[in-house]
């Protein structure tokens, strides 16, 4: 958490998008996380494949269309 903060609250990185990957699935960390600033909170998926496929989306989508395509995914979690 110390490091999240600490780059959010760096002026140098507060515009950059952060992908928090944990193995917690727990409402209160997915909470706090993206209370801290996170962009994307993603537990460990079982299929890396799924990952990859996720990843590729984070990259290649624009900020508009990054949640709808996502929602799809078990992995991603919202507040």
């Amino acid at each position: 958490w110390e490091s999240l903060k600490k780059l959010k609250d760096t002026s140098d990185y507060k515009g950059i998008p952060i992908i928090m990957y944990s193995t917690s699935s727990a409402k209160q960390d997915i909470e706090k996380a993206y209370r801290l600033g996170v962009t994307l909170f993603l537990t460990k998926p079982e299929d890396y494949n799924e990952l990859r496929e996720i990843l590729r989306i984070v990259v290649t989508s624009s900020k508009d269309e990054l949640m709808r395509q996502l929602s799809r995914f078990e992995s991603v979690k919202t507040s």
